[in-house]
């Protein structure tokens, strides 16, 4: 959990813009549990097994976690550049899609880690109300504007 912090604070630094924050913070969540899937599960499971003093720590160290992604988009909506009925909902949504990846994720499968942290940070800003910037494709991966 320290390093799932330490990686989103670090992508918050990053930009000041509300809506490349979130972009930044979305990325490196997804790449998170993209190529630590299998520990990030196993902790999952054994929460219950904590003693409670342990626990509450975990509790408290996931809620700073999430208040995070929930005042990047409060600063969005402020500044106009998110138009979310809930700020609290949306940072679940986001949250809870990131978390999934390592469902599914495979090292040398259909999509990498980058090119799922990019698609991801696409579908948070729309559900923040944000339109994603159009980007430049870049070698080995698919965008809309490569769909035609």
């Amino acid at each position: 959990m320290n390093a799932l912090i330490h990686d989103q604070q670090a992508a918050l630094a990053a930009a000041n813009d509300p809506a490349l924050r979130l972009r930044r913070i979305v990325e490196a969540h997804v790449r998170f549990h993209a190529t630590t899937a299998t520990r990030r599960s196993s902790g999952n499971r054994e929460m219950s097994s904590l003693e409670p003093r342990y626990r509450r720590r975990v509790r408290a160290l996931r809620g700073t976690y999430e208040t995070a992604f929930r005042a990047v988009i409060d600063e969005g909506c402020r500044s106009g550049k998110f138009t979310v009925g809930s700020a609290r909902l949306a940072s679940f949504a986001i949250v809870d899609m990131g978390i999934g990846v390592a469902a599914w994720f495979r090292v040398g499968g259909e999509h990498s880690a980058d090119d799922i942290a990019y698609a991801y940070a696409d579908h948070a800003l729309r559900i923040v109300g944000a339109r994603p910037r159009p980007r430049r494709s870049r070698p080995g991966r698919v965008t809309g504007e490569d769909r035609g």
